[in-house]
């Protein structure tokens, strides 16, 4: 077992680990289950990286689902289908919610017309919600600062970079 783990009569049984010790068993921030499930730290960051990859992933994931969404709506596609609404498709289809869709779609659509934070998103750098915030504001001139600025900062002072900028009426909180 990569854990060090071994199969007991009624339950799984985990060599003590390096760092047993040095992280003190009062901190109970996280659940039991997972002060339990002791972990080499080289194979921590091996599950972190493949994670934070699936992560960066999942922003692309979605903004080809809304510009494959936008097609689709844009040709009479969502009808042609039998489906009275671009949400009954996505949610019978996708299995995501039409707000879901909804979100992808105009996502998609606003950074049509800014490809550099697209690729930025596409790439992992930018993350889903960074990408939304910049698209609210960005113009083509100046997509690039923003992009910098959004790769820079936190979600949180990225959301108040934008309302500074004027755009608060439509970020929410």
């Amino acid at each position: 077992d990569p854990l060090g783990c071994v199969q007991g009569a009624a339950r799984r049984v985990c060599k003590p680990m390096w760092y047993e010790g040095v992280v003190p068993r009062t901190d109970r921030a996280r659940p039991k289950r997972l002060l339990a499930e002791a972990m080499p730290y080289e194979r921590v960051l091996a599950v972190d990286r493949r994670l934070a990859a699936l992560g960066r992933g999942l922003g692309a994931m979605r903004l080809f689902l809304g510009e494959g969404l936008a097609r689709l709506e844009g040709c009479g596609g969502v009808k042609a289908l039998g489906f009275p609404t671009l949400g009954s498709y996505a949610q019978e289809a996708l299995g995501q919610s039409g707000r879901q869709a909804g979100d992808a779609r105009a996502l998609a659509r606003r950074l049509a017309r800014l490809p550099v934070a697209r690729a930025a998103l596409v790439e992992g750098r930018l993350s889903w919600s960074k990408a939304e915030l910049i698209a609210r504001v960005a113009a083509p001139e100046d997509e690039n600062d923003w992009g910098a600025r959004a790769e820079a900062m936190s979600v949180r002072r990225l959301r108040m970079a934008v309302v500074e900028a004027g755009a608060g009426a439509e970020v929410e909180g």
